[in-house]
């Protein structure tokens, strides 16, 4: 059984059923230790059932205390910032995700935490409300106090007697909360080497414990054999290294430890300058480092060669003996130097050849944890054996990786360890990839800390330094307690090319011993989404913008009511109708509560379209035309009359009314509507003016068959009465018709003498 911190990292992380984690437990612990760990287990479930323990690696960037930043080149934050403490962002930053702080966030010109450092004070922050201030705390693990950053420092610490590693306390929730209870493997050197046949024991020796609480009391640690010795003739005191035989038949170790581990020695002016005497003086702070090796762990944990020698002595059992117990290989490891920190002497670990982690891990990654500060030499986290990540903003082939520590130098290829300069050479370009954990050093109100642009800690003049993963500062450091603003010039700045590692937000792709915080706050709406306008058979976009270090679900609703499948950020609408302009609303939720966004108006407008054109005129001189149109569309419609072309004035409705018409204003005229969503024009009609209404009557014949018959011709389409007579006074109206036609009138053969007479009928 493995618990990361709070949560089960195998009953979590790796699909395995509760059920069958304490059938597990109880094939391999006594039912005493089964008691205590499920006393903290259903503790630790509850929790996680409510889904408010989240990742401390969720956030692009989280700290503990007052948060500060201010690059002197541009900077992109891609992911979510927290402080549990106050936030103040300077110059040259762009924050694309939320930004959230307890007590106050700012970007004004003067730092509130540090009133002597100024800016140019150009944040921008791409989520509309950033940076948000009075948020509520996400509590940070540890025993005791969850407010206090100082007492934050214990999850990096050996933890206290009363859960202390290898009794059943350590396995409980709370003995979790130390990272030493829930490493895999426990290593430690001491300062009086180790007592072999009597020998005098010589240099600094390693003692490496692997832990599994399945092995049930008493065996929770195994002290593992060494696989690395060196041994002196005790004559010629001639030192020589093997790894293939058994320490028992020595009489002359001179050192006995682990093919992965050695203890080194180098200098950083950035934590002290020695001006005493002795060899060390007028040197940097002397930095006596257990250094781990990966590409050496690497072959140890799968029991390979080591220099042609079969390594008898490797990891490989106790990590099949890890995937068994825990459903995970050795993907973690604790280191604790035991020298003293002195004026002189700093007590480090450092990691070397991690280019490439062990491929057996994969997918599980690896963590290495310490109390002391952190070195790391070299690209770190950049293949895993398909392809590489190396000076580059992608974690494409990377594995889950996290470095924790008091605080965390990096060290390019370059370095040297013999190198007792100030600012040694040029640095090589250097890409790590992993979570990242360590302590700051505070700003005071007369001293600039360094901000999170110096989280990382540099001893090189430096050209590119390529990130990726998670920035996390809970504590003030405790061995690494010098800031940035030292007096010398110790480093030359990178260009800093960080990015978040998107992997994180995945629970399955954190890092082994992913530290949890506890959010209890309900998700906050930082951008409601907006009213828009949208013409009818086009796109529309509603998109809200919330802030939760949880993970949110979204549900839309029209008018109050659920929209199926419609559970994102955002909301498209395509084709958009009519029937569906209204209101709409999303419902953002958390495991800790939910959020109603207020209500934004969708209008989808209808273009113009003209049902009823306007029809051909015919007037008289001084006479009355009047054209109309019928138009269907989104309201307000508005109308323009055009004549021959050129637009009427004040002719803008939707009857176009001409009074008095005079010869001129014959013609074509035409009317376009429009509105929001667009216009249309109708098709031109005519408008005919006439001097006179007289019909003339002409083309007329007779004939015995056709009677007589005579052209009505007078203004088109006007009405003309035809009448007769025979005196010419007793008038009979024969037929009214629209102008021209044919007049025949078949009986005028029968009378001896006819008069006709035509007139215009209004």
């Amino acid at each position: 059984m493995r618990l990361r911190l709070i949560i089960p990292k195998w009953l979590f992380l790796h699909g395995c059923r509760f059920s069958d984690f304490l059938w597990k437990m109880k094939r391999s612990l006594p039912l005493g230790l089964i008691a205590a760990l499920l006393s903290g287990l259903f503790v630790s479930t509850s929790v996680a059932q409510s889904s408010t323990n989240v990742s401390i690696f969720r956030f692009a960037i989280f700290y503990n205390m007052d948060l500060e930043i201010n690059a002197a080149v541009a900077m992109n934050v891609a992911g979510p910032v927290w402080s549990n403490g106050g936030f103040w962002s300077g110059a040259n930053i762009t924050f694309a995700s939320y930004v959230s702080a307890v007590g106050l966030a700012t970007n004004s010109t003067t730092d509130p935490f540090c009133t002597s450092y100024t800016s140019a004070a150009t944040s921008t922050y791409l989520m509309a409300g950033q940076p948000t201030s009075t948020n509520t705390p996400l509590p940070v693990p540890m025993v005791g106090t969850n407010t206090d950053p100082a007492a934050a420092e214990a999850i990096i610490n050996l933890p206290p007697a009363a859960y202390a590693m290898g009794t059943p306390a350590a396995y409980t929730s709370s003995g979790q909360t130390f990272l030493a209870n829930g490493a895999d493997l426990y290593l430690t050197n001491f300062a009086n080497g180790t007592n072999w046949a009597s020998l005098t024991p010589r240099g600094t020796n390693m003692i490496l414990y692997y832990q599994d609480a399945a092995n049930g009391p008493g065996n929770y640690l195994t002290r593992l054999p060494y696989d690395l010795f060196i041994i002196t003739n005790q004559v010629s005191h001639t030192v020589f290294t093997t790894n293939n035989f058994n320490p028992n038949q020595l009489t002359n170790i001179w050192y006995a430890g682990y093919s992965f581990v050695t203890n080194v020695l180098f200098y950083d002016w950035r934590e002290g300058w020695n001006g005493g005497g002795g060899v060390n003086a007028g040197k940097g702070k002397a930095v006596q480092a257990v250094q781990f090796d990966v590409g050496k762990f690497n072959a140890w944990i799968a029991n390979t060669n080591l220099n042609g020698i079969t390594n008898v002595n490797g990891g490989k059992a106790y990590n099949l003996q890890c995937s068994s117990h825990k459903s995970h290989p050795i993907d973690s490891i604790y280191v604790y130097n035991a020298v003293p920190l002195t004026g002189s002497n700093l007590p480090a670990v450092r990691i070397i050849n991690g280019g490439a982690l062990p491929s057996h891990t994969a997918p599980f990654g690896l963590t290495v944890a310490t109390a002391m500060p952190l070195y790391v030499l070299g690209d770190y986290n950049v293949s895993n054996n398909i392809g590489t990540s190396i000076n580059q903003n992608s974690t494409t082939y990377t594995w889950p990786a996290g470095l924790i520590g008091d605080s965390i130098t990096i060290l390019s290829d370059n370095w040297n360890d013999n190198t007792t300069a100030k600012k040694p050479s040029a640095a090589a370009d250097t890409t790590v990839n992993a979570a990242c954990l360590a302590g700051i050093v505070r700003s005071t109100n007369g001293m600039y800390s360094g901000g999170v642009e110096n989280f990382f800690r540099l001893l090189e003049t430096w050209g590119t330094f390529y990130w990726n993963g998670s920035i996390v500062a809970m504590f003030p450091s405790r061995y690494a307690t010098n800031s940035w603003q030292q007096t010398g010039n110790y480093y030359v700045a990178p260009t800093r090319s960080w990015a978040f590692d998107t992997n994180f937000l995945n629970l399955a792709k954190l890092p082994p011993l992913t530290p949890s915080v506890v959010d209890t706050n309900p998700p906050t709406i930082t951008f409601q989404p907006t009213n828009q306008t949208v013409i009818s058979g086009s796109t529309a976009i509603f998109t809200v913008q919330a802030r939760s270090s949880l993970p949110l679900g979204y549900q839309w609703q029209f008018t109050g009511t659920n929209i199926n499948l419609a559970t994102n950020a955002s909301l498209i609408l395509s084709n958009a109708k009519t029937n569906q302009a209204g209101y709409y609303a999303v419902l953002v939720t958390n495991a800790n509560g939910s959020i109603l966004s207020s209500n934004a108006v969708l209008t989808v407008l209808s273009p113009p379209s003209i049902w009823i054109q306007p029809t051909n005129k015919t007037v008289i001189t001084n006479g009355t035309a009047i054209f109309s149109v019928t138009a269907k569309g989104s309201l307000p419609l508005s109308y323009q009359w055009g004549f021959n072309g050129t637009n009427l004035s004040l002719a803008t409705n939707d009857l176009l009314m001409l009074f008095n018409v005079q010869l001129k204003q014959a013609g074509s005229y035409s009317v376009t509507v429009t509105n929001q969503a667009g216009s249309v024009t109708s098709s031109n009609v005519l408008l005919s003016v006439y001097t006179t209404a007289a019909a003339t009557l002409d083309e007329y014949s007779l004939s015995t068959d056709n009677g007589f018959q005579f052209r009505v011709t007078g203004v088109p389409g006007f009405n003309y009465a035809v009448e007769e007579s025979t005196n010419l006074f007793d008038w009979i109206s024969l037929i009214t018709n629209a102008s021209p036609y044919l007049f025949v009138d078949e009986n005028a053969t029968n009378s001896p003498a006819q008069f006709y007479r035509a007139y215009y009928v209004p």
